[in-house]
């Protein structure tokens, strides 16, 4: 009985031991939990562990996740850099074309080097914004803000085909209207390659070239167009000059390419006119009426032996001859269809008749063999007019014929 009595005593004092625990834990909480917070960080300590747990990716899901929006990003950059589709075709880019001024040119090599402005207009619906929202209407961005901004829009890809090597300078500024027609402004130093026609020097008038062309799209897609105002904009700035020339005006040409898939690619050129200024070149011309005229008045209006006349015309050969080494030096872009090269030509064949005539009609052995002593004087007075008229009308046709042709 005393052994039923201790067993139960001990029962019930651990049973009141532990719900005196259990009382005293909920009145002082331990390390200074809230009682109503032991549920909810019990079940926050519940969801970190679930967290935690290792778990296998769906490869499948994670693909779908990404995928739409890639594809959403890209269909939207597709439509913004697109040509737009609800344009008319040929889409029209306006051209104002402006030359600021030419450094220098180079006629043997065939370049210059100058400054023109290019201004580009067209209209591209996808780019029309509320001017209320944006707060302005226009936008406008320059330098590496504009590059960037045609990164990311539809443009015409307009390339200056001629340009050598890399721009000197180039500045760059867009403007984007709120009814959506883009201005495309550049200013662009550069060595232009270009194309000289010598056939007339110093008469000369050259045509330095600028070519536009669309890398990307044909005829069918893009047209160069020019409004009366963009042409009424156009042209050499005003106080251009060059030393030696005289600055015309500027011609435009639109035509098309070919390109190697066999479509037609528009293509713009501006060509600069400008004539030589001859007067600084005359003296070119001195030393060969010399040439021509001391060794003829010696043949033609003064009595002189045979070998005082060879030895005029022999030296005269020479003379020309250095002439010409000196003006291939001045001059090394004249080619042989120069007016030059062939003035020098005749005079050359006007030399040698002439060196013909002192040791035949003019040379007294000869004139010993004529039965009518009366035929030599003659033909000597015919000579004396008919030789320099036959010699400057052949020099004056070959001029004309050079210049007009």
């Amino acid at each position: 009985m005393l052994c039923v009595f201790r067993q139960y005593a001990s029962g019930l004092s651990s049973s009141f031991c532990c719900t005196l625990i259990l009382v005293f834990s909920s009145i002082f909480p331990l390390n200074g939990d809230e009682p109503s917070s032991l549920p909810t960080k019990l079940s926050e300590q519940a969801s970190s562990a679930a967290l935690q747990q290792p778990s296998v990716p769906n490869k499948k899901d994670a693909t779908s996740l990404e995928a739409p929006k890639t594809a959403t990003t890209s269909k939207s950059e597709a439509n913004i850099t697109a040509i737009p589709a609800n344009v008319e075709r040929p889409i029209r880019i306006g051209v104002t074309f402006m030359l600021n001024n030419i450094n220098k040119i180079d006629e043997k090599i065939g370049n210059f080097e100058g400054s023109i402005d290019l201004h580009l207009r067209w209209v591209d619906p996808n780019q029309k914004f509320d001017p209320k929202t944006i707060g302005t209407f226009r936008q406008s961005f320059c330098f590496e803000e504009a590059t960037e901004k045609l990164s990311k829009m539809w443009n015409p890809r307009i390339k200056i085909t001629n340009i050598i090597g890399k721009p000197i300078a180039d500045d760059l500024c867009l403007v984007i209207n709120s009814d959506g027609a883009v201005e495309y402004v550049q200013r662009i130093t550069a060595l232009f390659d270009t194309k000289f026609n010598l056939v007339a020097f110093p008469f000369d008038e050259q045509k330095l070239l600028v070519k536009l062309i669309s890398t990307r799209y044909n005829s069918e897609e893009l047209e160069f167009v020019q409004s009366e105002e963009e042409i009424y904009h156009s042209g050499i700035r005003e106080g251009t000059s060059l030393i030696g020339w005289s600055l015309k005006d500027v011609d435009y040409d639109t035509s098309r390419v070919r390109g190697l898939d066999g479509h037609f690619f528009p293509l713009f050129v501006a060509e600069i006119v400008m004539t030589r200024d001859y007067s600084s070149h005359l003296f070119a011309f001195a030393p060969l009426l010399l040439i021509v005229i001391i060794p003829s008045i010696l043949t033609l209006y003064n009595k002189s032996d045979v070998g005082a006349l060879l030895g005029a015309w022999s030296g005269a050969i020479l003379a020309l001859i250095a002439l010409s080494f000196t003006l291939n030096l001045r001059y090394p872009a004249l080619g042989s269809d120069s007016l030059m090269a062939r003035l020098i030509a005749i005079i050359f064949a006007y030399e040698f008749f002439m060196i013909c005539v002192s040791i035949s009609i003019l040379n007294p052995t000869v004139i010993k063999k004529f039965k009518n002593p009366r035929v030599q004087p003659e033909i000597l007075k015919f000579m004396q007019w008919g030789i320099p008229l036959i010699f400057m009308l052949l020099v004056a046709f070959t001029v004309l014929s050079t210049l007009f042709y």
